[in-house]
């Protein structure tokens, strides 16, 4: 088998950081597109939902904060991920881990004018970040399975339509273990 130069590495590595780089800015844009405007009912008013920032994917952290259990699963935020973008748009980094040792991250969005929320990227186990094939804005359920995303709306980052409170106030109810009652 034939041994690659330093040369030849660097160059690779650059071809797939190019790539990485290009294929994260066509799903950013076509992400963009179908996150332009939508409508949502707020009282008697309609909301719209001016386009969202584009998906610059964070550094995975080290530190996760858990909010949520269920029998099988823990699901923990990093508390330093989370953004509030130009439209009120909260972008967080979540962890899910199972009790046998399974994890996987994420990077999400939560809506709170329009209670939805949005997958964007898959957290490799290089500290990379694969973009989700058609990230499309969906309702959040109070019902039935995958109840995290509720968890987070209802208790740590939305009231009402609204965000609740600024950035360091959501921040600190994940580090200080204190949700919102409602």
């Amino acid at each position: 088998m034939k041994q690659q130069t330093q040369s030849q590495r660097t160059k690779q590595q650059l071809q797939r950081c190019l790539i990485n780089i290009t294929v994260t800015g066509i799903m950013a844009l076509s992400g963009m597109a179908s996150a332009l405007a939508f409508d949502a009912e707020a009282k008697d008013d309609a909301v719209v939902i001016q386009a969202a920032d584009p998906v610059v994917t964070p550094v995975i952290g080290t530190r996760f904060d858990n909010f949520y259990a269920t029998e099988q699963l823990n699901f923990a935020i990093d508390p330093v991920s989370i953004t509030i973008q130009k439209n009120g748009e909260l972008r967080y980094i979540l962890k899910i881990s199972s009790k046998q040792g399974a994890v996987n991250i994420s990077y999400e969005g939560i809506q709170c004018a329009t209670h939805q929320k949005i997958l964007y990227a898959f957290g490799q186990s290089d500290g990379s970040w694969s973009t989700a094939r058609n990230p499309q804005w969906s309702d959040i359920f109070s019902k039935g399975t995958n109840l995290q995303h509720n968890e987070l709306a209802s208790y740590y980052f939305c009231m009402g339509n609204g965000n609740a409170g600024r950035l360091i106030d959501i921040q600190t109810r994940f580090e200080m273990k204190h949700p919102m009652s409602n």
